[in-house]
């Protein structure tokens, strides 16, 4: 089983259900295409109940949404095209400010829009916070990234099933520009933690942190905290195992074995 207790980022479901997910997940021989996820999750046919990270994968786990379910008492009309677009852009890496000029509003005013249309999806956080797992899911509907499948699989609780979704955590061993403790920063920044939490959690002070990640966003080359992740899931191939072919009849992934993949990448430190 996947060690995940100590840095886990979570909401929504119990530590049982996680472990439910994360054993079937192992298991799993499905796939489905991200950009798929993407499109469910902008027409509103899912909703993400909780995302978390284990040391080598990140999962979202989703359910059907009232109109999917054909629930007619509680409609989920579908997002307004317009705040589609701005929280795409801002997950694609454009900046606010741009976003803002194009769509005549302020830098807030598409930061509060870009968090309303998450909370339309299930996730109630900012875009900085927003699961690594949608994230690529946008960059796999804009054909800009080499992960374009996630694994899947089925758990049931109390007579409901969820859909369990999970990529691999790209491998910061191979950023060999990096220190081992910038090595470190990156890789919890992929948890979308906070300067703050990350401080907590290396036993050090906010500042240091945001010293570390000035480093790597000077030796990546990127702008700031959201630069560095985008360019983890776009910018470096090498840190992920190679795409598979999908059978879009048998909705499987050519594989050998079921565990292996997406590839086991090693635990980041």
């Amino acid at each position: 089983m996947a060690n995940y207790a100590s840095r886990a980022v979570s909401c929504g479901i119990g530590e049982d259900l996680k472990i439910k997910a994360v054993a079937a997940d192992a298991a799993s021989r499905r796939a489905l295409p991200l950009a798929i996820l993407w499109a469910e999750l902008v027409s509103r046919q899912v909703r993400v109940i909780a995302a978390f990270n284990t040391l080598s994968r990140c999962f979202v786990v989703t359910v059907g949404s009232p109109l999917a379910d054909g629930d007619e008492r509680s409609p989920s009309p579908r997002i307004a095209r317009r705040n589609v677009e701005i929280l795409r852009r801002i997950l694609l890496g454009d900046a606010q400010k741009v976003i803002a000029m194009d769509f005549g509003l302020s830098s807030s005013s598409v930061n509060t829009v870009a968090a309303q249309t998450l909370r339309s999806m299930g996730m109630c956080c900012l875009p900085t916070r927003a699961s690594v797992v949608l994230l690529i899911a946008a960059h796999a509907h804009h054909q800009d990234t080499h992960v374009m499948m996630a694994r899947e699989s089925v758990v049931a609780e109390a007579d409901r099933a969820y859909r369990v979704l999970s990529v691999p955590r790209p491998d910061l061993k191979e950023m060999t520009m990096l220190s081992d403790a910038e090595r470190s920063v990156v890789d919890l920044l992929l948890e979308r933690r906070s300067n703050a939490e990350i401080a907590r959690l290396r036993s050090t002070s906010p500042r240091t942190i945001a010293n570390q990640l000035a480093n790597v966003v000077q030796k990546l080359r990127v702008g700031g905290r959201c630069g560095i992740v985008h360019r983890l899931v776009c910018g470096h191939h090498e840190l992920w195992p190679a795409p598979t072919a999908f059978n879009a009849q048998t909705g499987t992934s050519s594989l050998e074995t079921g565990v292996t993949q997406f590839g086991n990448l090693p635990d980041c430190a």
